[in-house]
């Protein structure tokens, strides 16, 4: 008999059994129970992501600088969170109109922000050469974990090609 139908044939088997047994084994799983908690409480932050250290740094430069309060920056926060609040019963309210004219004031308000920002930053010389440095220091680590996974990568895809 020859070996190469023989292989051929053994792995479509192979693959046709791996396929069914895949499709039982989901049908077992109760997609109620499976949850997306990967990380603890203490981590968490309401869906807002992780710490903004430009932004941080900011803030403490202009606190030490007396340009801001704590009682400004506590103000800010319940700001925000009160627009947070907004913007969820506009959602499940259904006012599609509302919405949108809400979101364009509050793009309207970022881009002043913004711009108040940049003024800031043109007037403090030492504080825009620390968050230049700042970022250069986050652009390194985000580039060294590209390269660690990329390395990973690569390792795995020569595990593949070593078992083949």
């Amino acid at each position: 008999m020859n070996y190469k139908i023989l292989v051929a044939s053994i792995s479509l088997l192979g693959g046709i059994g791996i396929t069914l047994s895949t499709a039982v084994h989901a049908e077992d799983v109760d997609v109620d129970d499976v949850t997306m908690d990967v990380i603890t409480e203490n981590q968490e932050r309401h869906g807002r992501g992780l710490p903004h250290p430009a932004r941080e740094l900011i803030a403490e430069y202009m606190l030490e600088n007396g340009d801001i309060t704590e009682e400004d920056l506590e103000a800010r926060k319940e700001e925000r969170q009160a627009t947070r609040e907004e913007l969820r019963a506009l959602k499940e309210s259904g006012d599609e109109e509302a919405l949108s004219e809400r979101l364009a004031e509050l793009a309207e308000a970022r881009a002043e922000r913004r711009e108040e920002l940049i003024a800031y930053l043109d007037e403090h010389e030492d504080l825009k050469t620390e968050l230049n440095e700042l970022r250069a220091e986050r652009q390194e680590m985000r580039g060294q974990m590209r390269e660690k996974m990329r390395e990973r990568i690569r390792e795995r895809r020569a595990e593949a090609a070593e078992s083949e």
